[in-house]
């Protein structure tokens, strides 16, 4: 014999017979505020960094060296730009050049670098610009680009 179907009866909303314990209050409580005291610590860290170029990225910059093809010490090379990923003012950059170690070029505007040259002429650091130097076999050099107004160290080039 077949059994009538149960019509469901509604539902009762939910009534708590008794508080919860202070143990679940007090994990409630804390798991709750270590959440926040997460939240204001990511906040502190990166915001800051986040601030740190107010929008503004520096550009890349990527930098070739070619020596001379016939090496006489000292010998003329040129340090090539042969990309950078925005169109950027050449006042706003840096230059200097280290010989082991020690400064060759002080740090100086890269516009007014002896042998800085701008061959589209346009007055941004673009692909095809270049820094002649003369560099002496058994010598390690350096060039480091600047980015202003940060003074961010773009690129840190070692050659020959």
């Amino acid at each position: 014999m077949l059994r009538p179907k149960k019509v469901p009866k509604e539902d009762k909303p939910f009534t708590r017979r008794s508080r919860p314990t202070p143990q679940a209050t007090r994990l409630l409580f804390t798991s709750s505020m270590a959440g926040v005291l997460l939240i204001i610590v990511l906040a502190v860290v990166f915001i800051p960094r986040g601030l740190d170029w107010e929008g503004r990225q520096a550009p890349r910059v990527t930098l070739q060296f070619v020596p001379s093809p016939v090496p006489v010490d000292p010998y003329p090379a040129v340090i090539n730009v042969t990309s950078v990923s925005a169109a950027v003012p050449l006042s706003r950059f840096e230059a200097e050049i280290l010989r082991d170690g020690t400064p060759l070029v002080n740090r100086t505007a890269l516009a007014s670098l002896p042998g800085f040259t701008d061959t589209d002429g346009n007055g941004l650091l673009s692909q095809g610009d270049y820094v002649g130097v003369s560099v002496s076999t058994g010598r390690s050099y350096v060039f480091v680009l600047y980015h202003l107004p940060s003074s961010a160290r773009i690129a840190h080039f070692r050659f020959p």
